[in-house]
């Protein structure tokens, strides 16, 4: 009788040890899954040159050839504040890197894509014990058509991608555990993220304020200072981190270009926004660059031309709010419903498909990026209560949400920056409504048909 219930306690252990070997190697499947989807994006799929690419490409050659950070094509390098330095510096390393200089860019973005959804997995085994969430989470980010195929693009967006889900991570960790050290880190890594994307300036905090909110509700419901005074202080740890960050390029503009922003761009944007109500997105980011183009050709600096524009974009604003806030509410939600990855995958640029394929594509993709959307947002109201680590993901979709509709430039290609969160928001959303009373009816009638 004992040796049979060592037997089976041993038993028992093999098989909870074997459970726990497969657990483990999931997250690296869903890694090796990301892995090969972005190979062949980057080696099926045309890599088109865009004009922020060319940018990023000659920052890196003068800052290899020791030219400083210029986008000049031959002397004298006058210094640039026109691009945020983090790609820029990430593609001279890769340049530096043996090998064809953009292959090389292109096969580090790959890695960085695939670590994109190995993050997502742990953000979302942090966030909740059920491993179906986890699993459908990474492997949704992993099989995106658009986060694959940009990862073949000299641009910005898988790079900053990467680290904002990286930084949110830190911090859900950081809330969770109250670790001082974690809310350092994060602060640091949304730090690199604001000088990869100036978008992300005011993200951290939006952060401090959640986790403030959420010590001052856990200080009233338990009378006790504590969690209040904790949440205070380690909320300025996060927001100092991240400041310091910034701190070095922003002395470097105050004492190059008297200014101490991370780049010139946001009055010609605030621009571009100001136009949108009257004309498309691509119209008011095609004028916005003439524009700054003509200032420069009438010899005003980056700086002076950039604030120029933000003059008269916020006396455009001022004239007509009402006009401003309802045009743009139309364009914000373009960073997510739209067909942007069916036209970058199969457009006239492509040797995909052509004709009524590519007209139907162009039709569903709406459809379905709406869809989506919505299940983004079901995802996160059903992590919003209680107050906690669980709001953090909506609460990074809503603000990169509002900040392109109303402060940045508006497209699918940037909304790749968050689309890592999203699809986490979206997992969540599928597996409640696999395990609602609605699911089994479906599925309880569509069994009495068959």
């Amino acid at each position: 009788m004992l040796a049979s219930s060592r037997e089976s306690d041993n038993w028992l252990q093999r098989l909870q040890r074997s459970f726990e070997t497969k657990r483990r190697l999931i997250p690296w499947g869903i890694t090796c899954v990301a892995l090969s989807i972005r190979m062949v994006a980057v080696l099926v799929f045309p890599q088109r040159i865009w004009a922020d690419s060319a940018d990023y490409h000659q920052i890196a050659l003068n800052l290899l050839a020791g030219n400083g950070f210029s986008m000049a094509v031959a002397p004298p390098f006058e210094p640039t504040m026109y691009r945020e330095p983090l790609y820029p510096l990430f593609l001279a390393i890769a340049y530096a890197l043996p090998g064809p200089d953009m292959l090389v860019a292109r096969i580090l973005q790959v890695v960085l894509g695939a670590l994109t959804c190995l993050l997502v997995y742990r953000i979302a085994s942090a966030l909740t014990s059920d491993l179906r969430v986890s699993v459908l989470a990474g492997l949704l980010i992993a099989i995106h058509p658009a986060a694959a195929v940009y990862t073949g693009h000299i641009l910005s967006e898988t790079l900053a991608a990467f680290v904002l889900t990286w930084g949110v991570l830190l911090f859900i960790r950081g809330w969770q555990q109250h670790s001082s050290k974690y809310f350092a880190a994060a602060g640091i890594v949304l730090g690199a993220a604001a000088l990869c994307k100036n978008v992300m300036l005011l993200f951290p905090l939006v952060l401090a304020a959640a986790f403030v909110a959420s010590g001052l509700n856990s200080a009233r419901g338990t009378g006790a200072p504590a969690p209040r005074k904790a949440s205070f202080f380690q909320s300025a740890v996060l927001v100092g981190a991240f400041l310091l960050t910034l701190a070095p390029w922003s002395a470097r503009n105050r004492v190059l270009f008297e200014t101490g922003n991370i780049s010139v761009r946001g009055g010609m944007v605030l621009w571009a926004r100001a136009q949108t109500p009257a004309m498309s997105e691509e119209a008011a980011q095609s004028a916005m660059h003439n524009y700054f183009r003509q200032l420069r050709s009438a010899g005003e600096s980056e700086r002076a031309a950039d604030a120029k524009m933000a003059q008269e974009g916020l006396a455009l604003i001022r004239s007509n709010p009402g006009t401003y806030l309802s045009g743009n509410l139309g364009h914000g939600l373009d960073l997510w419903i739209c067909s942007g990855s069916s036209k970058l995958v199969y457009s006239q640029h492509s040797s995909g498909l052509r004709g009524c394929a590519v007209d139907g594509l162009r039709l569903a993709g709406p459809l379905a990026f709406t869809a989506l959307f919505s299940l983004m947002l079901a995802g996160g109201i059903i992590w919003l209560f209680p107050l906690g680590p669980s709001v953090v993901p909506l609460l990074t979709v809503l603000y990169l949400t509002v900040v392109h509709s109303f402060f940045a430039l508006n497209s699918c290609r940037y909304g790749t920056v968050v689309v890592p969160i999203g699809m986490l928001l979206i997992a969540r959303a599928l597996v409640s409504l696999r395990d609602s009373p609605l699911w089994s009816r479906i599925v309880r009638r569509g069994e009495r048909s068959a």
